[in-house]
């Protein structure tokens, strides 16, 4: 399946708006959407959500600031003791 320029740079700018998960994303269901996009044109890129949700790397990421938060209230909090 052979997508036009135009199509294939639409499809990239889709993937685009997942941010860092962008790449995992296009890895995995790169091939529905450029088939749901050869069927119904590009503007169903519109209404199409293929996220599933945080990968790993984002929730370790939330963790490590969850925790350095932590560290810096309790650091503040023995500082005024």
């Amino acid at each position: 399946m052979t997508l036009d320029a135009d199509t294939a740079a639409a499809i990239d700018e889709y993937f685009a708006r997942y941010g860092r998960r962008r790449h995992r994303l296009a890895r995995e269901s790169r091939g529905l959407v450029e088939s749901l996009v050869t069927v119904n044109g590009t503007g169903i890129l519109d209404r199409l959500v293929v996220d599933d949700g945080p990968c790993e790397c984002c929730l370790e990421e939330q963790r490590r600031v969850e925790r350095l938060s932590w560290v810096k209230s309790e650091y503040r909090r023995k500082r005024r003791s």
